[in-house]
C-alpha cells in the first residue's frame, strides 16, 4: 500500500527482492487492486497504509494484525492507523473494489 512496488518496482532490500515466496502479490490483478485501494484512500486524504490497517483492525473476525514493520520508524507509522476512522463512503468504496477485483493474490 505504500506504492513502493508500483509498476513492477522491486527496491533493494524489499521483501519482493529478498524473498521469492511473495510473487503472488506482484501479479497484474494484485497491482490493479492495490492501485484502486491506494487511490480510494488518497481521495479521502488518508494514508493508504493507515486506511488498510484500520480496515483490517476493525473487522470483527480479526484477532490480530501483522504489520511486517522492518524499522521503528515504520512501526510508528503503522501504529498511527489507530487514529483513523473509515467513513461509510470509504467502506462502500472498499467493498466496490473488492467486488471488482476479488482476492487477486490467490
Amino acid at each position: 500500500m505504500t506504492g513502493k512496488y508500483s509498476g513492477g518496482l522491486r527496491p533493494a532490500g524489499s521483501r519482493l527482492r529478498l524473498f521469492g515466496r511473495f510473487f503472488r502479490y506482484s501479479n497484474e490483478r494484485a497491482q490493479q487492486a492495490a492501485l484502486a485501494y491506494t487511490t480510494l484512500f488518497q481521495e479521502h486524504e488518508i494514508d493508504p497504509v493507515h486506511g488498510a490497517l484500520s480496515f483490517v483492525i476493525n473487522r470483527p473476525f480479526v484477532a490480530s494484525t501483522l504489520v511486517g514493520a522492518t524499522s521503528v520508524r515504520q512501526l510508528q507509522h503503522n501504529v498511527a492507523c489507530m487514529e483513523v476512522t473509515l467513513s461509510r463512503e470509504i467502506l462502500d468504496g472498499i467493498q466496490s473494489i473488492y467486488q471488482r477485483c476479488g482476492t487477486p493474490s490467490s
